[in-house]
């Protein structure tokens, strides 16, 4: 199995500091083995996501997505569970996060949803803590969202929130306060109900206090980016 760029901590670093240098030393890594680096590549391109040129990348390769958004080719055996998982992370974000008609976002929802499903059989909801479960649980909330069921976002939170505060890595724990912070308040915004409001605030303010991480990581949060 190729080795992940992003499991180099010094590159990883970058990237979650925003450095401009470091997409360039994941192309050349992503030019030289485009099939083992695809889904690290794609992850680059979508935290970069606030660069015009970089989204433009991102959106040129949606059919790749899709096509290795097939559970039966992202978990190979290959991997384990927990890295097809995290993969899957990767790919079900991307695809929720893309734009298009409603016939295409459809096609891009259904994709991230059954991928989600998969992931989750994957870890049997067994890896409390685990960033990767919260997340894939937090983009199911997000999805919910976007086709109007308020009742299964909602579920999908309270999920993702009993956990959050026991991910020990700070830019991950940080990741998952913003996105309950950011999808707490779209909630609020769908149901007109006020009471999520500073449920909202809460995370986003806990995202902002975890302690040492860098400042794009602060960055996206006060940018309410999920």
């Amino acid at each position: 199995m190729t080795k992940s760029m992003h499991d180099e901590p010094t590159l990883s670093d970058r990237i979650w500091a925003g450095d401009e240098t470091a997409v360039e030393e994941a192309r050349t890594r992503y030019q030289a083995d485009p099939e083992g680096q695809f889904i690290p590549w794609v992850s680059t391109l979508y935290s970069y996501r606030g660069r015009l040129g970089y989204t433009a990348e991102l959106l040129l390769l949606k059919e790749e997505i899709l096509a290795w958004s097939e559970p039966e080719r992202l978990y190979n055996h290959s991997i384990s569970r927990y890295q097809a998982a995290d993969r899957a992370d990767v790919l079900s974000t991307v695809l929720e996060w893309m734009p298009g008609a409603p016939h295409i976002r459809d096609r891009y929802l259904d994709a991230a949803s059954a991928l989600i499903s998969a992931a989750l059989r994957w870890l049997k909801y067994d890896a409390a803590g685990n960033h990767t479960l919260l997340l894939l649980i937090l983009t199911h909330a997000s999805i919910h969202m976007r086709r109007g069921d308020t009742l299964a976002a909602q579920d999908c939170l309270l999920r993702a929130a009993i956990d959050a505060g026991s991910i020990a890595t700070p830019n991950q724990r940080a990741r998952v306060y913003r996105k309950l912070g950011a999808l707490y308040l779209r909630l609020a915004q769908m149901t007109g109900r006020v009471r999520w409001m500073p449920i909202s605030v809460i995370y986003l303010v806990r995202a902002l206090c975890v302690w040492s991480i860098p400042w794009d990581v602060r960055r996206k949060t006060l940018m309410f980016w999920r």
